[in-house]
This record gives C-alpha cells, sequence and structure tokens, in this order.
C-alpha cells in the first residue's frame, strides 16, 4: 500500500492535478481508500473512488466510461490498441 501511496503523490506532483481516481475492484478497500485519501491530500490533491456498488466489477466501470464516451461522441479509430508502456499525459 505504501508504495501505491508514494507513486500517486510522484504522479500528482509531476502532473500538478490535483484529484486521483481510484477505480477497479480494489478501490472497495477501505483501508487503501484511507491510505490514499491522505496521501492525496499530503500531495494537495483529493481522491475519488466509486461508489462500492461499482467497486465490485471493473467491467461495469469501463462500461460507464464507455456509456459517457459514447455520449460525447467520443470514439477511437479501429485501430487503437493497447500500449502498456504509455506514460501520464501522452
Amino acid at each position: 500500500m505504501d508504495v501505491l501511496v508514494k507513486k500517486s503523490q510522484e504522479a500528482i506532483q509531476a502532473t500538478g492535478l490535483k484529484k486521483i481516481v481510484l477505480a477497479g475492484g480494489v478501490s472497495a478497500n477501505k483501508c487503501l481508500q484511507e491510505a490514499l485519501a491522505q496521501g492525496a491530500r499530503e500531495a494537495g490533491a483529493e481522491l475519488v473512488h466509486p461508489t462500492p456498488i461499482l467497486c465490485t466489477d471493473n467491467a461495469v466501470m469501463i462500461g460507464v466510461r464507455g456509456y459517457y464516451q459514447y455520449l460525447n461522441q467520443d470514439f477511437a479509430n479501429l485501430d487503437l490498441n493497447a500500449d502498456p508502456s504509455l506514460k501520464l499525459g501522452e
């Protein structure tokens, strides 16, 4: 958990962003929520995370995100592919 908090604080400092998002099944972990919230506050940011009902299945959160992108007509080309080494801001 300490590594996640430290990496999150470094990301906040590197980007200047004021919010950090905790998502996925792990976001239901109250200890992780509290640790990241404290780390975010110390770095001058805020932690946001979904309500517990949305924390049980990553597919739900991906579907919700896709829904909002659809509403905004934000579509990707069909040649879009995952890049596991992509850095923040690229």
